[in-house]
C-alpha cells in the first residue's frame, strides 16, 4: 500500500521543480585547438529576478581520461542580455587530446548540471608563403 505524500513534502517538491526549471543551458561553443588552452562558452537562460554569480558555478574538465586540476580551471559569468548569461570555462593547461569533457554545475547549492563534449580542432597549419618567382638577371662580363 502506498502512502500519499504529506502536504509539506509535496510543497517542497513543487518549489524544487520550479527552481530547477527556472534556468537552462543552451548549446555550448568552443574555439579550442590542440596545443591551446580550453575556451568553452555556454549560454544560460535565467528567469527575471534570478542571477548567476561566479561563486555558484563550478566546472570539472576531463582531457581524454585525465581530470584537469581544479586550480587549472577558470569559470566566469558574462552578461549577455535580459534573462541570459554566458558561462565561460577556460583552462590554464593546454589541451593535448581531441576529446574534452566539461561537467558544469550551477547554483548554490548546485541545482542544475549538464555535461558537454568538446572536440578540440587540430592546429591550423599555415601554408608556406609563396615564394616570388625569381627571374634570372643577365650579368654581362666586365669590359665586354
Amino acid at each position: 500500500m502506498t502512502r500519499p505524500l504529506s502536504p509539506i513534502v509535496a510543497a517542497a517538491l513543487t518549489v524544487v521543480s520550479v527552481e530547477v526549471g527556472a534556468a537552462g543551458f543552451g548549446s555550448g561553443s568552443s574555439t579550442t585547438m590542440l596545443g591551446q588552452a580550453l575556451d568553452f562558452a555556454v549560454p544560460v537562460r535565467v528567469d527575471a529576478g534570478e542571477s548567476v554569480t561566479p561563486e555558484c558555478v563550478s566546472a570539472e574538465v576531463m582531457v581524454g581520461e585525465r581530470r584537469v586540476a581544479a586550480t587549472q580551471v577558470r569559470t566566469s559569468v558574462e552578461p549577455v542580455g535580459i534573462g541570459q548569461v554566458r558561462l565561460r570555462i577556460t583552462t590554464l593547461q593546454v589541451i593535448d587530446e581531441p576529446v574534452v569533457n566539461v561537467a558544469l554545475s550551477l547554483g548554490c547549492p548546485p541545482r542544475l548540471a549538464r555535461r558537454f563534449v568538446v572536440f578540440a580542432e587540430p592546429p591550423m597549419t599555415a601554408a608556406p608563403p609563396a615564394m616570388a618567382a625569381a627571374t634570372p638577371t643577365p650579368v654581362s662580363p666586365a669590359g665586354v
